[in-house]
């Protein structure tokens, strides 16, 4: 994911993520506490809609491998599908014998803001 991108959506999340009794962590902040990379499972509907997120894995940021040990919180994956879900344009690609295969996306998370996701769909709000 190209820089750019990534500095757009940690602004569109920091923006979003203040709290009322502290100030909200600068983009620098957020950018630099990105440690992992949250893997989703979406099953699509045959219209392209979301008719099932689930979380996959976890990518360890430093090392570029899975981190089996670490699952973000109820809420961040509950916040990630929900932002997933909103782009209805998903590719529906069957199987041999005709079923919807399982796509896979992915978002970040930083220790700064462990509840927060960041989403290619951050973009859009």
């Amino acid at each position: 994911m190209s820089k750019v991108i990534v500095t757009l959506i940690v602004f569109a999340v920091v923006a979003g993520a203040t709290t009322a009794n502290a100030a909200a962590p600068t983009t620098e902040q957020v950018r630099q506490g990105i440690r992992k990379g949250v893997v989703f499972g979406i099953l699509p509907s045959a219209d392209g809609s979301v008719a099932k997120c689930r979380f996959a894995m976890t990518q360890d940021g430093p090392t570029n491998k899975p981190d089996p040990n670490f699952k973000p919180s109820a809420k961040f994956i509950a916040e990630a599908c929900r932002k997933l879900s909103q782009d209805k344009h998903w590719e529906v690609s069957r199987d041999a014998s005709g079923n919807i295969k399982e796509r896979f996306d992915f978002c970040m998370w930083s220790e700064v803001i462990p509840d927060s996701t960041i989403c290619r769909a951050n973009l859009d709000q």
